[in-house]
C-alpha cells in the first residue's frame, strides 16, 4: 500500500490553496530493479483535500477526492497516466444556497528511473495535466450550471525511493504544475511522502 501527503499551492478551478492526503495502494505486475524489464503498475488513490473557496464568502472546506494511476514500460522510460476526481456539496440555508463543485484532472506523461545501487532509484517525470470544473449553484430553487475547461498545463517533477526490503519501499517527491508560466506565484505544487508494498 502506498499513502502520501500531497500539498499544492496555486490557481486551480475555483482560485486559491488547496491541501490534499490522499491515500493509494500500488500493486506492481512484472519486475523491477534493472534497466531492462518491463513493468505495469496500477495504483487506486482515495484521499482527502483542503480547499480554499471564495462563494458566498471566503472559506475552506475539506472533501474527498478518489481516482487511479498507472505506469508501463522500462525504468529507463515509462508512460503514465492518472485520473482524479474531487468533489463536495456545501448547503448555506441561511442564504437558500446550495453549492456543488467537482473538479476532474488528467495527468499524461513520461517518467524515466534510475537506480543508484540496490537500495535507491531515483526518478524525473513529465508530462501535461488537463483540468475541468463543474460549479453548480441552486437559490430558491432556481439551479445554475457553470462548466469550465478543460484547461491544459504542463508538469514536472522528481522522486526518490528508498528499498527496505524485498517487498517494501519509501518515497518521498514534489511535482509542480505550471499553471500560468512564466508566473511561478501560481504553480501548483505537489508533494508526496510514502510507502510502496509490492505484490508479488
Amino acid at each position: 500500500m502506498n499513502s502520501r501527503f500531497v500539498s499544492s499551492v496555486g490557481i486551480l478551478a475555483l482560485l486559491g490553496l488547496a491541501l490534499a492526503l490522499p491515500a493509494s495502494a500500488a500493486f506492481d505486475f512484472g519486475s523491477s530493479g534493472t534497466n531492462s524489464e518491463v513493468s505495469y503498475t496500477i495504483e487506486p488513490v482515495i484521499g482527502f483535500e483542503h480547499v480554499q473557496k471564495v462563494a458566498p464568502t471566503p472559506h475552506s472546506r475539506n472533501r474527498m477526492i478518489y481516482g487511479l494511476r498507472a505506469r508501463a514500460g522500462i525504468p529507463l522510460v515509462s508512460l503514465e497516466a492518472e485520473a482524479t476526481r474531487g468533489s463536495d456539496l456545501e448547503l448555506f440555508p441561511n442564504d437558500d444556497l446550495k453549492i456543488r463543485d467537482q473538479d476532474d484532472r488528467l495527468k499524461i506523461g513520461l517518467v524515466s528511473t534510475r537506480y543508484l545501487g540496490s537500495l535507491f532509484s531515483f526518478s524525473l517525470r513529465a508530462g501535461a495535466q488537463a483540468t475541468r470544473n463543474l460549479h453548480e449553484e441552486t437559490r430558491a430553487g432556481v439551479t445554475t450550471v457553470t462548466k469550465s475547461g478543460p484547461t491544459y498545463h504542463p508538469y514536472a517533477g522528481t522522486g526518490i525511493t528508498s528499498r527496505l526490503g524485498n517487498n517494501f519501499d519509501l518515497a518521498a517527491g514534489v511535482t509542480v504544475i505550471f499553471n500560468d508560466f512564466p508566473h511561478m506565484s501560481k504553480n501548483e505544487y505537489q508533494t508526496t511522502l510514502g510507502f510502496n508494498l509490492r505484490y508479488p
